[in-house]
């Protein structure tokens, strides 16, 4: 019973993950054809009158290329505003492994805890679009650190609800492939090693747990041959 619901969970994040990601290609996609679009437009333009045109042309496209993080925004429950979606994607560019950035990451994470469901659209699109190996070890690293400081919360403050463990828990399947491709063998080996935390501070299920290590370890076998 509890490995086929795990599995069925695991679908249902593979679906939810795979619509996010075609997502997130489609508006990468549109953008890049804004983009030529406008270039054409201007460079035809400038032509017939001796470059006033494109300039006109220039604002609404940076407007467009900016909507990528920013593209649910103010939707509702759940979700950031404009200025607070800013800081946020400031603090996860910040982390670095240092300790002070790591912390500075991890208390404002916690403090905004009931936007968690936002912070997790924002680290996959960070992840997709921009972040390199090393990067997205660190930010596995900030997010175990965060999802266990949470459930302590929990565990402590009756009122608290951690709303973080509980979004984390869709996309991590996804972030934690991410997170391992590419990557060398020492590196694929300290993110086992993170899943290895979830599973003896109990964070996750174990199927859970088994379910997000089959994923690295098939990572690692494939570091260990190249």
């Amino acid at each position: 019973g509890g490995d086929a619901a795990a599995e069925e969970g695991a679908m249902s994040f593979a679906d939810k993950i795979k619509a996010l990601a075609a997502q997130a290609a489609a508006a990468a996609e549109a953008a890049g054809k804004g983009k030529a679009v406008a270039a054409g437009k201007g460079a035809a333009e400038a032509d017939a009158s001796d470059g006033a045109k494109p300039a006109e042309d220039a604002a609404p496209e940076e407007a467009e290329e900016d909507k990528g993080f920013f593209v649910d925004c103010d939707k509702g429950e759940g979700y950031m505003a404009k200025e607070q979606t800013e800081e946020f994607l400031q603090v996860l560019d910040a982390v670095s492994g240092s300790k002070p950035e790591m912390k500075a990451a991890r208390t404002w994470m916690l403090e905004h805890s009931p936007v968690a469901k936002h912070m997790c659209e924002l680290v996959l699109m960070k992840f997709q679009r921009e972040y390199q190996e090393l990067k997205k070890f660190h930010i596995m690293c900030l997010i175990s650190d965060v999802l266990a400081q949470s459930q302590k919360k929990a565990k402590e403050d009756a009122a608290y609800v951690d709303s973080i463990n509980e979004n984390f828990q869709e996309v991590l399947p996804a972030i934690t492939d991410m997170a391992v491709k590419g990557q060398t063998k020492d590196i694929v080996e300290k993110i086992f090693k993170v899943t290895q935390v979830w599973a003896l501070k109990n964070v996750f299920s174990a199927n859970y747990v088994k379910h997000i290590q089959g994923c690295v370890q098939r990572a690692l076998a494939k570091a260990k041959a190249a």
